[in-house]
């Protein structure tokens, strides 16, 4: 879920659903989040509309609470929050805030992909655009995601030259297996 002002703080503290952000920018541990808030925070355009999808998508936040302005939260971050009704539907609206579903093809946050469909490191807004194209592409063969107590299972047929794009934050420490070989893994341009 992506959120922003206040309510991010109270997300935090009172639900364990993960956040695209969550508060505070010192914990950010992907780069490319820093990008993120100018993107869908200012009314820029149609152009970063697509984009504000996009990324969203490539993050894998399933939705985005905004507030507007007879909303109580004290920081209204998101500028113009009404074009969201045109671009993403509405799950809940109360008191001033709205819950958009960010449309997915599947739930999972991860997804089969080809060589070169990666986001590259230095990502530019269109390779994060193709990339969130490749990952809702019907056509593609599904890879489920569970979380397990320390860890992730993956399901997936892939043939031979298949990659697996997972959305979640890499770390070091991560290590990848399938059946009892160990696999390399690494960060992609998103981190």
């Amino acid at each position: 879920v992506y959120v922003t002002g206040s309510d991010s703080f109270w997300w935090n503290s009172f639900t364990d659903v993960p956040q695209v952000i969550g508060c505070c920018t010192q914990g950010q541990s992907l780069p490319v989040l820093a990008a993120v808030p100018y993107l869908i925070d200012p009314p820029t355009g149609p152009y970063h509309e697509l984009l504000t999808k996009a990324y969203l998508q490539a993050l894998g936040a399933q939705a985005i609470v905004v507030s507007g302005a007879q909303s109580t939260d004290e920081y209204k971050d998101i500028k113009s929050p009404e074009r969201f009704d045109s671009m993403l539907p509405v799950l809940h609206r109360e008191l001033g805030d709205t819950i958009y579903a960010v449309p997915q093809r599947s739930p999972s946050l991860a997804h089969v992909v080809r060589p070169g469909e990666t986001v590259p490191a230095s990502a530019t807004p269109n390779e994060v655009y193709n990339y969130a194209l490749v990952i809702e592409d019907p056509a593609r063969p599904a890879a489920s995601f569970d979380w397990l107590r320390g860890g992730a299972r993956i399901r997936a047929e892939l043939s031979p030259s298949d990659l697996v794009s997972v959305q979640v934050a890499w770390f070091s420490g991560w290590k990848a297996w399938v059946g009892d070989r160990r696999i390399p893994i690494s960060a992609d341009g998103l981190g």
